[in-house]
Formats: structure tokens, sequence, C-alpha cells
């Protein structure tokens, strides 16, 4: 069978949405992990409703459960299912909306691309230690978006943006150097002035943070 490149019907949007994170709403006081999920539901202009963890449904707690169903969060339940793992909430909601690629060839890229910005997060803390683990990641991404302005390549910013900005808040709260990469560079800067990731750096303010760094 041969690849079809055209676009696929787009699911049916859900009623509700509720994301479980402490947040900017709860004591933390910041987006954290749920960075993404919070800027791919405000993209997408759905409005979805912030609760903290210990108000899961069922039970479920975030942390030290011998609950097999216990959730890590930040979690989300739409339409009465919860899931957690922020990528893998990104995956649905970037189909659920239209933000996870439009033709199957986008979506492979987007989600390549949203795996490679959590391999960048849980690779970072090792980039100030070994210049080599540093270049090899900068190196890829910098290769990655020749030509592109999204990670992705997508005409706006997918999932794989707003995860990559998670990601990247990191890195410059530890202040590791990537101005060698300038594809990287320009990356960083486009995103933080898109829209709704500048309205949610404008809110940090009175205390409230992107991430705990």
């Amino acid at each position: 069978m041969g690849c079809n490149s055209s676009a696929a019907p787009r699911p049916k949007p859900p009623s509700k949405i509720t994301v479980y994170y402490w947040g900017p709403h709860g004591e933390m006081n910041f987006y954290g992990r749920a960075i993404g999920i919070y800027l791919t539901l405000d993209q997408a202009k759905f409005p979805y409703e912030m609760k903290t963890p210990d108000k899961l449904p069922d039970g479920f707690v975030a942390n030290g459960s011998s609950d097999p169903k216990a959730y890590a969060p930040p979690a989300v339940e739409i339409d009465g299912t919860c899931m957690a793992q922020s990528a893998q909430i990104l995956a649905v909601l970037g189909e659920m909306f239209g933000l996870g690629g439009n033709t199957p060839a986008e979506k492979m890229q987007v989600l390549h691309a949203l795996g490679d910005l959590q391999d960048v997060f849980d690779l970072h803390g090792k980039f100030e230690s070994d210049d080599a683990l540093k270049k090899k990641w900068f190196g890829y991404l910098e290769k990655k978006l020749n030509g592109k302005t999204w990670m992705g390549g997508t005409p706006e910013p997918s999932i794989a943006d707003f995860h990559g900005v998670f990601s990247f808040v990191w890195i410059e709260g530890k202040k590791i150097d990537f101005s060698d990469y300038p594809n990287v560079t320009k990356w960083w800067q486009d995103i933080k002035t898109y829209p709704v990731v500048a309205k949610m750096l404008a809110s940090c303010e009175n205390g409230r943070k992107m991430v705990p760094v």
C-alpha cells in the first residue's frame, strides 16, 4: 500500500479537559513540566480547568502510591479518561487540535522532534560537565533546523516547539551556552516571542516562575 500524504480528518474536540499539576494556580507557583500542555491548549484556544494533583479522580495520587494506576504529574483528564507523561499527553493533544502536523509526513517529523526535545531535557543536566554531549545535541538540533523555522518543519509552532520551551527554560536558567548554534539560537528567540509563549513568560512575576531554577 502506498503512502497517503493527504491530511486525515481531525478528531472531534473533547467536551472537557482538566490539567492536574501544582502549576501557576498551586502553592509551588511555576508552570514546570506542564508548560507544553498549557501552551498547546492556549494555542488551541480550548478552555481548560486547572487542579492540583491531589484532586485527581478516584483517589489516584501523584507520588508514593502502591496503586499501579497512580499518576505522576502532570496528568490530564479528557472527557473522563486520565493519562500522564507530558510528551504522550502532547501527542494526544496535538492530534486533537491539529498542532501535531497535518500530513502523515508532518506528523512523523513533529513526533520525532517531540522525542528529541524530551531527550534534550533528560540529558541537559550533563551538558555543563560533558562538553562532547552538549555539542552532540546542539549540533544535532542545529542541523535539524536547517531551512526550518520550527522543530517539526511545520508552518507554525507545534507540540514539539511548545515542549521545547520547557526544555530550554531549564537550559537558559542553568546558563548553558548555545550561542555557537545560530539556528538553535534563532528558534529560541522566535518561540519566546510567539504570542502564547510570550504571554506565559510575561506572567512570570510576583514570584511565579517558568521552572524552579
